[in-house]
This record gives C-alpha cells, sequence and structure tokens, in this order.
C-alpha cells in the first residue's frame, strides 16, 4: 500500500518513567559531517505536528541528516508501533508552573549539551523566551502551523534570537512576514507520501452512487467547521443524493456533532471511526469519493494534499492563500465560502452526478500532489535551507555577546508572564480568606 512502510520501529532513548538517565541517555551526538537537525514540539502526539515532524525526520534522515524528535510534553503519546531506528525521539516531561523558569534552564542546558546545527520549533512556546540562551552557533527556526492570532505572537516571539521564520503556504507566509516586518519569514510546503498513477489506478475507489463516499478527516474541533458537516450531508439528502459520510479523527466537539446527526435523523449515513494511525490514513483514503473539509482557517491543510494524493476529491472553504494553494479550483476540486452548507452540498452533487468530472478531477489532484507537494521536494526543501543557514545566510540582527539571554516577556507579559501569574495566584488565595 501507498504508506505501508511508514509503520515503523522509533529508538526512543528515555527510560519508562520519563525522566532521563545522565549515564544510559545522554544527549550528546557524534558530530559528523553531517547537519545535527532538531526537531522540537510541544506536545507529539497524534495529528497534524505529529505527522509533520514523522515525516520531515524521516525524510532528512534519508538525505543522510542526523535528525531528533525532542517532545515537551506527553511522552505517552509515541506509541511503539510508530518508532524507527532512524530517528531518535526524547519526550521531556513539562514541570509544573512554579518551575517554569527552571524548566526553561533545563531545557536550554540540555540543547546546549546536544550541540545541534539547527533546531525547528514546532509550536513549543516554553522555549521561545530563551532562545539567547542557546549556543551561539545552532540555528533557529520557528514553524508556523495554524492561522490565527496567538500563533503568531507566540510562534514569532523573541524575533531578535531566530533566524529565519517557516510558513507552509504564501497566505501563512503573508500574515506572518506583516506581523513580524523586519524578520525573515520563508514559504516551505509540507508534504505528503505519494504513490506511482499505476498505484493510484488500481487502489482508488470507482465512482459510483450506491452509496456516494464523504468522509472527514483531522480532529473534531469546532475551529475545522465539523459543526456544518451535518448541516451538508442534511442539504444532500434534500437532493435525494444516496451518500454515506465517514469521520476519521476525534476530538472535543464530537459529542455535539454525534447529537446533530441524530437531530436530522443521519445515522444511517455516518459513521465514526474515531482515531486512526497515521500510516493507515491512507488505506482510508483510498476507498472515498470526497473530501469535506468546512474549516474556518487553516495553515496548510494537510488532510486536502493527503486526499488529493489518493484520488479523494476535496470540497473544500475557501481560504485565501491556504486552500487556493493547495487545491486547483475547479480542477483538483471545488472551494466555496466557508460556513455555507447549500454552496457545499452543490459541488457534492456536482461530482456525484458527473463521474467524468469527478474521473477528471481525482486525477489532477494527483497531478498536483505529486508535482509540488511530495515528501520528496519538502526534503530538498529542507535541506537547502539547512545549507543556507550554516553558511550565514540568515544571520541574526545582534552580535551574541548584545543578545538578552531571557526574554523581558517571560518574566512580565500580562497573559504568560511569571510575576503577573504569581501575582494573580496570590489574589485568588486572597480571596478564598
Amino acid at each position: 500500500m501507498l504508506q505501508a512502510d511508514t509503520a515503523r520501529r522509533r529508538n526512543d532513548l528515555s527510560p519508562p518513567n520519563g525522566r532521563l538517565d545522565k549515564k544510559r541517555h545522554s544527549p550528546m551526538v557524534d558530530k559528523l559531517s553531517a547537519p545535527h537537525v532538531v526537531l522540537l514540539t510541544g506536545k507529539y502526539s497524534v495529528g497534524g505536528i505529529r505527522r509533520y515532524c514523522d515525516d520531515l525526520s524521516e525524510t532528512l534522515a534519508g538525505l543522510g541528516h542526523q535528525v531528533s524528535i525532542i517532545s515537551v510534553g506527553n511522552e505517552a503519546s509515541i506509541e511503539p508501533a510508530a518508532r524507527t531506528a532512524r530517528v531518535r525521539i526524547l519526550p521531556l516531561r513539562i514541570k509544573t508552573p512554579q518551575g517554569t523558569l527552571r524548566h526553561l534552564l533545563g531545557m536550554a542546558r540540555f540543547l546546549a549539551k546536544m550541540k545541534p546545527d539547527v533546531i525547528l520549533l514546532n509550536h513549543c512556546f516554553c522555549l521561545s523566551p530563551g532562545l539567547a540562551l542557546l549556543p551561539r552557533k545552532t540555528r533557529i527556526v520557528p514553524v508556523l502551523h495554524t492561522d490565527y492570532e496567538v500563533a503568531y505572537r507566540k510562534t514569532l516571539a523573541n524575533p531578535l534570537n531566530w533566524n529565519v521564520a517557516i510558513a507552509p503556504s504564501p497566505g501563512i507566509q503573508r500574515a506572518a512576514q506583516a506581523y513580524c516586518q523586519k524578520r525573515p519569514v520563508i514559504c516551505i510546503p509540507h508534504g505528503v507520501h505519494t504513490c506511482a498513477l499505476e498505484t493510484l489506478t488500481s487502489l482508488r475507489a470507482p465512482h459510483r452512487q450506491d452509496p456516494f463516499r464523504l468522509c472527514y478527516v483531522g480532529r473534531i474541533e469546532q475551529q475545522k467547521g465539523v459543526l456544518l458537516i451535518p448541516e451538508i450531508l442534511a442539504a444532500t439528502r434534500q437532493q435525494s443524493l444516496h451518500i454515506h459520510c465517514t469521520f476519521i479523527g476525534d476530538g472535543d466537539a464530537r459529542p455535539a456533532v454525534e447529537k446533530r446527526v441524530a437531530e436530522l435523523d443521519l445515522q444511517k449515513h455516518v459513521t465514526f471511526l474515531g482515531m486512526v494511525q497515521p500510516d493507515k490514513i491512507a488505506d482510508y483514503l483510498f476507498d472515498q469519493h470526497v473530501l469535506l473539509a468546512p474549516s474556518n482557517f487553516e495553515g496548510f491543510g494537510l488532510t486536502i494534499v493527503e486526499a488529493q494524493s489518493c484520488g479523494c476529491v476535496p470540497v473544500a472553504s475557501h481560504l485565501p492563500g491556504v486552500t487556493d494553494f493547495t487545491v486547483n479550483a475547479g480542477d483538483s476540486g471545488f472551494l466555496v465560502s466557508p460556513r455555507t452548507p447549500p454552496r457545499f452540498a452543490e459541488a457534492i452533487a456536482k461530482l456525484y452526478h458527473d463521474p467524468d468530472l469527478w474521473s477528471h478531477f481525482s486525477h489532477a489532484g494527483w497531478e498536483l500532489v505529486k508535482q509540488k507537494f511530495s515528501l520528496e521536494r519538502m526534503g530538498l526543501n529542507y535541506r537547502k535551507l539547512v545549507q543556507d543557514l550554516l553558511a550565514d545566510c540568515y544571520p541574526l540582527p545582534l552580535k551574541y555577546h548584545s543578545r538578552v539571554p531571557i526574554s523581558p516577556e517571560f518574566f512580565f507579559s500580562a497573559e504568560d508572564g511569571i510575576f503577573p501569574s504569581l501575582a494573580r495566584r496570590a489574589i485568588r488565595r486572597l480571596q478564598w480568606r
């Protein structure tokens, strides 16, 4: 199958209790000629960031880089079935709020001992205030993954101490550049596994109307527009379309979606599969005709790209600079106005009644992904970035001795700062007395 080789054994170097044994689990890496790249993530769990880290780390390792993934979060989410021998995973447990400063210093000390050439920050906001504590030869690259104000503010924090930021789509790049005007932001799209045309032809479900299969893949959360899906299905049923929708994923909004499905009497037309391992998702996508992506905002839309690589046609919200980057509207899928269930239903009806149109979209989507969004292309783009970083193409604006070790916002920020946090805690204690 397309991703049968992705169920690998990961080399987790941490003991079961999540604490690092300095003697047995030294973070030191032999300094060979290959650059050492660390992917630092706030939480290595099932989702888009997890898949990004897995795919990028394997791709860079295949290109000869030394790669480590460090998870500052729930190490229990690193399943043995997903492990590989080429990439090291070092989970670090987050401490209590009272130990925030100690945790920051400990993380900086741990990374300094590893002496990585490049660190890719993936929503690891707890390290941002202390970037100046890292070795001067370590290049820091924050990676944006989504499109909302808090993500820009926290990912691009401490801008004088990172070298260049990465955006996965032109829309995110423009927004990030506007937010942080004096620092460089480049666009490197995410990549997915691709297959040969013969594999696509043999595995892709043929067009048929008994039923026409729709699916949603991802976190079942309100920001993804999942509460619109029952309304979309109801609109298709009003047009007498014989459809069935499969939800692949889980999340906080699932009970609300299930309730709305029951209210609209759609239980016979909906299936909830729950969480599915990333290497199994392609198998489900090959068997689906249309991917529903009614999200209100996205950073890239990884599931949209993966669906197209499997011949599944996307019907998605039109998010300028994001979904119109990953979907050729009217050629590989349909883009409709967000929060408009009737428009989604109309697009589904066109694909339902016209097998030739669906077949054209399916093949065009596969071509698009093969040309622009393959893992090989992503790996080459990141390899070039690493080479540019090591050649000092993205220098820091300040000299090393002029850098402030810890950003003042770490102490005084009204939302996250230590002193305001202690003051709020003290006030709450006084109120309870």
